[in-house]
């Protein structure tokens, strides 16, 4: 067993030294002020080879009712892992991502760098597959504990970007054959007829116990929107929920922001965001680095917020009252977490 003081050391030299010239930061920056600034002109231009996923909003949110009866949808097992995706490069070269950085051997997203450079690379060609970007989700501990089902890969898109367009799943399905990789469970395909119908799939799963799921994502196949987005939504069950509080109880509302965001900031809500900071960006979880972890925190969870609820947002929306409610709410999360990790690693 490795114990814990060698474990704090390993990703506190990731975390608090500069990847470059190996001064100490007080911070999850990689780099040092010095180094930033000659640094950044990399990253930027790797993230100009890179394209997000379209997020899936929450179905029920406002314009979201857009599933018509008669539709052609394919209704898909929500995973609880990381994203990822990847893409063969014009010089043959198979570049690989989490959500929203490029991947290379000192920054894996749990090993999926290597997964996808062992599996894929070499089923990729320059002359057909160049515009092609190949999402997916890859299986680490979060919520859901897929056992041995950890460390794979699901397929459950493929963006062509000379079209501008997402492919229908049926040319996906054709493309997961192909590569020899999963995909998530298909749970229901046909024609829309309702949404009650459709809320009994919620909790599904092929790969844990019924009832167990994280959720279900519905793919529209019939049509796009007016900017040619894919018009897809999500449910989640109750235990994912990041709308409504389920175990933690926020502290009593003082304010309209406040009152507002104690709506959406769940523990479930934060636990994802905890989780991304650990997958994402190789923060350890361990105790020397609360403080840090609680000021990441504070700019993901308003940004997802903002992004998600923004059609209820008050026009009085003050960020100030909105740190302060997730430093009142957010801390007994984080320490649980990290207790859980001390003893999975003791």
């Amino acid at each position: 067993m490795r114990n814990l003081e060698e474990r704090e050391g390993k990703h506190m030299s990731i975390n608090n030294w500069c990847m470059i010239c190996g001064d100490s930061i007080p911070s999850l920056q990689p780099y040092c002020g010095d180094c930033m600034s000659g640094n950044e002109k990399k990253e930027e231009k790797k993230q100009m080879t890179m394209k997000e996923y379209t997020k899936v909003v929450r179905q029920g949110k406002t314009g979201t009712n857009f599933h018509q009866v008669g539709d052609i949808i394919c209704v898909q097992e929500k995973l609880d892992g990381s994203n990822a995706s990847f893409k063969v490069t014009d010089d043959n070269t198979l570049e690989v991502f989490s959500r929203r950085r490029q991947l290379d051997k000192g920054n894996t997203l749990s090993g999926f760098y290597q997964y996808a450079k062992n599996n894929f690379e070499d089923k990729l060609y320059i002359g057909s597959d160049c515009n092609l970007i190949f999402f997916g989700e890859w299986l680490v501990k979060h919520k859901v504990d897929y056992g041995e089902h950890l460390k794979e890969f699901y397929l459950f898109d493929v963006f062509d970007t000379s079209l501008g367009v997402y492919l229908p799943q049926s040319k996906v399905k054709a493309w997961a054959k192909h590569l020899n990789a999963k995909m998530p469970a298909t749970l229901f395909e046909g024609q829309f007829t309702s949404y009650e119908v459709l809320l009994e799939l919620v909790g599904k799963s092929a790969l844990v116990e019924d009832g167990k799921g994280e959720g279900i994502v519905i793919k529209n196949q019939s049509r796009t929107d007016d900017l040619g987005e894919q018009l897809y939504t999500k449910y989640v069950a109750e235990a994912f929920l990041e709308k409504k509080q389920s175990k933690i109880k926020s502290p009593m509302p003082e304010t309209l922001t406040e009152s507002w965001l104690a709506q959406f900031l769940t523990e479930a809500r934060i636990e994802k965001h905890i989780f991304k900071l650990r997958d994402e960006e190789g923060v350890a979880l361990v105790f020397p680095q609360f403080s840090a972890i609680m000021r990441s925190l504070g700019n993901s969870l308003i940004g997802d917020i903002i992004e998600e609820e923004s059609d209820s947002m008050p026009a009085e929306f003050d960020d100030a009252q909105a740190r302060k409610l997730i430093g009142r709410m957010a801390p007994p999360v984080l320490r649980g977490m990290i207790e859980n990790e001390v003893t999975e690693w003791a």
